[in-house]
């Protein structure tokens, strides 16, 4: 800081001799300001010091932070796309999806033992099959669309604050305390599921939306909008709102926006619907309606979700509505209020869905760390308007505070690194399932048994999502399939995870498996300090797998196989 003297006394009219005569008073006021301002001996360094560095150090400390969050991102999103085994439950069914789209097989069918697809909206799995077709199929291809994804919504989190505040640091903030909720947010940024490519896209038409005008820009992000709706179907509870929006551009825009979202985004549902026989509308729609069953999440959400994990980011959003309340650009703080409120409903009623995990959060995770950017700039342009020591306390509040939420996400990216022993581990599981004559049911890894050569068959959590919310009638004959499996040992070894879920998942069929088959042989970890990665499962101890054998019986019956789909036109091969 620059120190300028002046002369605190008011020019007084020269006498006779030229010299200035000053009036007792003038005197006495003039020494008490000097003595008000004067730091007390001995303490006008480490006034100085504490009113100019700290501000600045806590400034360029929360940018450290954003800078190492974002770039721990990088690297662990690279170390996991490599990774040649499942990182989270259903990657693999996804992987599968993938294999379909590559055969040119449709993904909405009528459901059996031999497969079962997810109840997500296909373009994720249409886009991923590109990368897979060029590198061969398996998990890196789909990875790197996610990692792709996450990096644009990065790109758009960071272009979104800077046309707001012209501010690159609240932008840096804002992308570096998104970064930063990888770990609050299940892991999940790059792995091979839909939910960074949804948001991609459904952030990328709201950014159109919010800043482009004209009828073309405004169709384009109508069809941003729809796609994301056609790679999940949560992203609907966020166009809702924004279509709101549109309506306050005028009639022309607003049929742009809605009439592109409605056209592609219908058009898109009633061609799956036409082209599958109705399976896609009753997996996509009738399936996931019966999800929202954890009534007590209306209220937990607020406490686990959001202020528990975010608390400093709700206190900037808030401080960010109640400021801009206050504005001239009212049409800001209408988007703003409709995003908002899209994001946050989609994030809370997928909380309410009894198979949620913490993807469920990125929406309003998102939103939050966009709010605390514009926030910032918020109390930054109000601090510029005071002097002094007030200036410097305030600046030092704020820096504080966003350091503060940032430490307080702080997480050890080794934990989530998967290292020799988890592939080394891989590779042993895969061994014993090559080893094992006859059909292999892996429930919650069903890939494996498609890299040892084998029939796959459906991934449990897919049965058990119909089984558990389907319309009794309809998923009946699974159910007895499933049983049936069992029953008459059709499957000559189970390879089941050590740790059960204790879930509703588990419950559906672990009574018929238990009945009629016997654990016979444990696969450890290779050492005791191996990584456990277990996305949406709890970490097993010691022991990672237990192979079960069918119980003695004279009665078994041999598996009747499905035509074979071991040969996939992706070529998905066992890691080396």
């Amino acid at each position: 800081m620059r120190w300028t003297l002046r002369n605190p006394l008011p020019p007084e009219k020269p006498d006779a001799h030229g010299v200035a005569a000053l009036s007792a008073a003038t005197v006495t006021t003039a020494l008490e300001r000097v003595d008000t301002h004067a730091p007390a001996a001995g303490g006008s360094l480490l006034t100085t010091v504490l009113s100019d560095w700290i501000p600045s150090a806590l400034r360029w400390a929360v940018v450290g932070a954003a800078i190492l969050y974002i770039s721990v991102y990088l690297f662990v999103a690279y170390r996991r796309m490599v990774y040649p085994f499942d990182l989270e439950r259903l990657e693999g069914s996804a992987v599968e999806q993938v294999d379909r789209v590559l055969r040119g097989e449709p993904l909405f069918v009528a459901p059996s033992l031999n497969y079962v697809p997810m109840v997500y909206t296909p373009v994720y799995f249409y886009v991923s099959a590109l990368p897979a077709k060029l590198m061969g199929l398996g998990f890196a291809p789909l990875r790197l669309v996610s990692i792709l994804a996450s990096l644009g919504c990065f790109a758009l989190l960071y272009m979104f604050v800077h046309r707001e505040t012209s501010s690159h640091y609240c932008s840096l903030v804002s992308v570096g305390l998104f970064a930063a909720t990888f770990r609050e947010t299940g892991d999940w940024l790059e792995l091979a599921r839909t939910d960074s490519l949804y948001l991609f896209l459904l952030v990328l038409g709201a950014y159109l939306l919010r800043w482009k005008r004209g009828s073309k820009w405004l169709v384009l992000a109508g069809g941003c909008a729809a796609l994301a709706f056609l790679t999940k179907q949560t992203a609907l509870l966020v166009i809702l709102p924004l279509v709101i929006y549109a309506a306050s551009l005028g009639f022309r825009l607003f049929v742009a926006f809605a009439g592109a979202a409605g056209v592609l985004g219908a058009g898109g549902i009633a061609l799956l619907h036409l082209r599958s026989g109705g399976w896609s509308t009753f997996y996509l729609f009738s399936l996931t309606s019966s999800f929202l069953t954890l009534k007590g999440h209306i209220v937990l959400f607020w406490i686990n979700d959001i202020f528990r994990v975010l608390p400093i980011a709700v206190a900037f959003c808030v401080l960010f509505f109640l400021d801009a309340a206050d504005e001239k650009d009212r049409r800001a703080v209408w988007f703003y209020t409709c995003f908002g409120a899209g994001m946050l409903a989609a994030s809370w009623l997928y909380s309410l869905n009894w198979g949620a995990y913490l993807n469920g959060r990125l929406p309003v995770y998102f939103f939050l760390c966009l709010a605390t950017g514009l926030g910032t700039h918020r109390v930054l342009d109000l601090l510029a308007t005071r002097a002094g020591d007030r200036a410097r306390i305030g600046q030092s509040v704020l820096f504080a505070a966003l350091l503060i939420q940032s430490c307080a996400l702080v997480y050890d990216p080794r934990l989530v690194i998967p290292g020799s022993r988890d592939v080394e581990l891989g590779r042993q599981v895969l061994a014993r399932i090559t080893q094992i004559p006859g059909p292999v049911y892996v429930p919650n890894h069903t890939y494996l048994s498609a890299l040892a050569g084998k029939q796959s068959f459906a991934h449990i959590l897919n049965l058990c999502t119909l089984l558990v919310s389907g319309n009794p009638h309809t998923v009946a004959p699974l159910g007895e399939q499933l049983r049936d499996a069992f029953r008459n040992k059709r499957f000559s070894a189970v390879v089941q995870d050590a740790v059960w879920t204790g879930d509703v998942v588990a419950e559906v069929y672990r009574s018929d498996f238990l009945e009629n088959y016997q654990p016979d042989q444990e696969i450890v970890y290779p050492e005791s300090d191996s990584r456990r990665l277990a996305t949406g499962l709890p970490a097993p101890q010691r022991v990672a797998f237990i192979i079960y054998v069918p119980k003695a019986t004279n009665n078994a019956s041999q598996i009747a196989l499905p035509p074979d789909r071991s040969q996939s036109s992706g070529q998905l091969k066992a890691p080396q």
